[in-house]
């Protein structure tokens, strides 16, 4: 008795054709569209579900519960003011503590870390500082920091852009990718080698080279590392070609060696088995 194809069993979808969850419990995003800032590197992770490694950015806010970001050290100094224009007397102090409470009770603040994971740019380290957004008093963005295309020079390398603004990043995400900024008008025009693609202006990217480039130059040397490897992926590994099993496993099975059997699919096989070229306009060589 034979055994399902490969096209069959993956369209069941057991185990051996899926993709670990382990492997893709870092979402790739970025933060929501007004957060600017400093940022830092938390960590680096080498995730399984992705090519390139990970960088763990955490940025700090303050927010009061009715949303509108402040700044902890002018609230400070304003308490100092109301501190020193209180007089001498008993009766104001009580009534300068009072006023204290309720200031706390109306905005209480506290201070909020956003924490997002993004492929890491090539030259971070744990600890670096990156900015969300232009670096104060207009100095030069480094690699790694966060920018909407329209603030981006002509000519740098970016990866990870946005779809559209807001979607986090869905393009040039894999190990060494990365594309380079062209004309500026009512889009952004980015160039990958022969391709043109044209963004929203307002669509954010990291500045640089993602990291993890020369992965496909290491050799695996071993079988054990790629067999891992495609498990973490969720693929078949190895694949045996069709025409070296039995005929009773696969239509094209068997066949006493270069004897091959037609590839044209019959009209009336079953879905799963309808392997080789189904309904082709013609066959053989052309003329």
């Amino acid at each position: 008795m034979g055994k399902r194809i490969t096209s069959q069993a993956r369209g069941k979808g057991s185990l051996t054709y899926r993709v670990r969850p382990k492997a893709y419990i870092y979402k790739i995003n970025y933060p929501q569209l007004n957060v600017e800032g400093a940022g830092k590197v938390i960590r680096l992770i080498n995730s399984l579900g992705h090519s390139a490694p990970l960088a763990e950015i955490e940025v700090n806010l303050t927010s009061n519960k009715y949303g509108k970001v402040e700044n902890i050290i002018g609230k400070k100094e304003m308490d100092d003011k109301n501190k020193q224009e209180i007089s001498e007397s008993d009766q104001t102090l009580e009534l300068n503590k009072k006023n204290d409470k309720l200031l706390d009770n109306k905005a209480e603040d506290k201070k909020q870390k956003i924490r997002f994971f993004v492929p890491a740019a090539n030259g971070i380290y744990d600890g670096k500082e990156i900015y969300i957004g232009k670096r104060p008093e207009n100095r030069a963005y480094e690699d790694g920091d966060i920018l909407r295309l329209k603030d981006i020079k002509q000519g740098a390398r970016v990866f990870n852009i946005e779809a559209f603004p807001g979607s986090g990043g869905k393009y040039f995400r894999s190990s060494g990718s990365f594309a380079s900024v062209s004309t500026k008008d009512d889009k952004v025009e980015i160039l990958i080698k022969r391709r043109k693609i044209k963004f929203n202006e307002n669509c954010r990217a990291i500045i640089g080279v993602a990291g993890g480039d020369g992965r496909l130059i290491k050799p695996f040397v071993k079988a054990g590392k790629k067999y891992y490897l495609m498990k973490a992926i969720g693929r078949k590994w190895h694949r045996t070609s069709a025409v070296k099993v039995n005929a009773v496993d696969h239509p094209f099975g068997s066949g006493r060696g270069k004897r091959i059997k037609s590839k044209i699919a019959k009209r009336n096989a079953p879905p799963g088995a309808r392997v080789g070229h189904i309904r082709p306009r013609k066959t053989g060589r052309g003329k």
